[in-house]
């Protein structure tokens, strides 16, 4: 599971990071959220997005991974 640290944790962590700066940057997110700012997320395609790899010869062709076998 995911440990979720608070603003503290972060701060005491992290001691090139301006609490004073931290809570100005809440407050303009908050802001921005108010106004129907979303955030970006990930930007990641899901597989029913993505484009799919085509082959390069004809649909009707055969498998070349056939394997046909003669019979007697």
């Amino acid at each position: 599971m995911v440990e979720v640290m608070n603003l503290d944790e972060i701060l005491q962590k992290n001691p090139s990071i301006s609490p004073r700066e931290m809570k100005r940057i809440d407050e303009i997110t908050k802001e921005l959220r108010k106004m129907g700012v979303k955030p970006r997320g990930y930007r990641i395609a899901t597989p029913h997005e993505r484009r799919q790899a085509r082959r390069g010869c004809d649909e009707d062709a055969p498998d070349p991974r056939t394997v046909r076998l003669s019979g007697p």
